[in-house]
């Protein structure tokens, strides 16, 4: 990922499936390359690096690698009826 993404963490899914999330807090990260991580366990905190122009997180979900291929999905598609999903335009 280029530095728009700032801090950023990607995560391998079993599934075929990637995370991103992307404009965390510098040195906030607690994950290492490569290590296995489970549901909850918190990788970093929300920050501003990268181009941005506030704090938030980026968050997207990828069929197949990131950026190099692979397609950008709509997260809210994997969780129906769960109310989780809130579009912000």
């Amino acid at each position: 990922m280029g530095w728009q993404a700032g801090y950023n963490v990607v995560i391998k899914h079993a599934n075929g499936y990637y995370s991103v999330y992307a404009h965390m807090v510098p040195n906030s990260l607690t994950v290492k390359t490569n290590q296995t991580v489970t549901r909850g366990t918190v990788i970093g905190g929300m920050g501003a690096s990268g181009l941005v122009t506030g704090t938030h997180l980026h968050f997207a979900i990828y069929n197949g690698v990131p950026y190099r291929g692979g397609v950008l999905i709509d997260p809210c598609g994997l969780w129906p009826g769960q109310g989780r999903c809130n579009v912000v335009v």
